[in-house]
């Protein structure tokens, strides 16, 4: 009797463990689900917010002269080469010529001496956009040899920053960051999705380096093929087991990609839709979940030597 007693009791407890693992499980997929949630949402919280600096909203449409951006062009058609292997330009951050180091230091120097208030606003777009690629491509060169920009510290009146958040150029008297370039400038002034297309960050996981500068004259064709260029490629987005991951860049900044009615991951799947090609534009139109993950490989854009 005592034996059928035990069995008895450990069947009410299997059977109860049997009952409740539906529920239990479906509280799993709960926490997991706004665990996710959360995580997202926190690190869009964290990102670097778009505050206009309203030192830099001065321009002057009547001024039609152009800046060059010549050395600029120089070094990266030098330097910078399509890595077949995985469809991103890679810099030659290792190899750079002394004659090349010249002359992107010289083209930084030029654009930091230009009374960029002076321009109008497209010539203004270009500048910025060069200045903070040439930039950080100086910052890596000086570092060299590391694995991941994020190695970068700057000492800097005895405090240290790391290389987004470092004043490094002074630009009509006033000190700048790589950070105020792209949240205190760019983001605000143009208010447009694609810039984020336009910068980069020497990381594999970021929107390839164009192997051309921005221009007044070639500006919305290089914004267009580099906005398509990064959705089409895997660095940007890709389906598994029929659930989006997007790059971080879209969960970082997921406000630049809305608009209105469309709001939070609609707006991004928006955006990406607009660009997407073929196979991948038809799997972005039925699609009918929100963004599963993201991700982004901060690995050095630098070409290794064998």
């Amino acid at each position: 009797m005592t034996l059928f007693n035990k069995k008895y009791k450990f069947f009410k407890f299997f059977l109860f463990l049997v009952l409740i693992n539906p529920l239990f499980n479906v509280r799993i997929a709960e926490a997991n689900f706004i665990s996710k949630f959360f995580k997202q949402r926190l690190q869009e919280i964290l990102a670097p917010k778009s505050q206009l600096w309203e030192r830099w909203k001065s321009r002057n449409s009547q001024n039609k002269k152009r800046i060059s951006h010549k050395l600029w062009e120089e070094v990266l058609a030098k330097n910078l080469s399509l890595d077949a292997s995985s469809g991103v330009n890679l810099f030659n951050y290792q190899g750079i010529s002394k004659e090349d180091k010249a002359k992107l230091n010289l083209y930084i120097k030029t654009l930091g001496a230009t009374q960029i208030s002076s321009f109008r606003w497209i010539e203004q777009k270009a500048f910025w956009i060069n200045l903070y690629n040439a930039l950080t491509v100086q910052l890596v060169i000086n570092s060299y040899p590391i694995k991941t920009i994020k190695d970068i510290e700057l000492t800097i009146n005895h405090a240290k920053f790391g290389p987004w958040d470092a004043k490094i150029l002074k630009v009509e008297n006033v000190m700048i960051s790589l950070n105020d370039i792209e949240h205190r400038i760019l983001r605000p002034l143009s208010n447009d999705p694609r810039i984020h297309y336009a910068l980069n960050c020497a990381s594999l996981g970021c929107p390839t380096l164009n192997k051309v500068p921005f221009t007044s004259l070639n500006m919305e064709d290089l914004l267009e093929s580099s906005s398509f260029n990064f959705v089409n490629h895997s660095n940007g987005l890709f389906f598994k087991k029929e659930e989006l991951h997007v790059s971080s860049i879209y969960v970082w900044f997921r406000s630049d990609f809305e608009t209105k009615g469309f709001e939070g991951d609609k707006g991004v799947i928006r955006h990406l839709k607009k660009y997407a090609k073929g196979d991948l534009k038809k799997a972005l139109e039925n699609y009918q979940k929100d963004i599963k993950g993201h991700f982004y490989n901060w690995k050095l854009n630098g070409v290794e030597k064998k």
